[in-house]
């Protein structure tokens, strides 16, 4: 992939993965440790994963996808 290509795809990553941890972050403080362990079994949390499993899918595809020109070097 080009230099581009990859700065996109990491934006694109970081985003969901900022917000799937904050969210875990936050129930965890929450819940309380023996309550978060338990949590971490529920289907909210299993919507949670898949949302970022299917995030950072499309971010990769969006970043392929997207053409960028490479300028030829002399």
């Amino acid at each position: 992939m080009q230099k581009k290509s990859q700065i996109l795809l990491g934006i694109l990553v970081a985003i969901p993965t900022i917000l799937f941890f904050t969210i875990y972050a936050l129930k965890a403080a929450k819940l309380g440790p023996s309550g978060f362990t338990e949590y971490l079994h529920t289907t909210e949390s299993m919507q949670y994963a898949l949302f970022y499993f299917v995030s950072v899918l499309c971010a990769y595809f969006i970043a392929k996808l997207i053409p960028f020109e490479s300028k030829p070097t002399d």
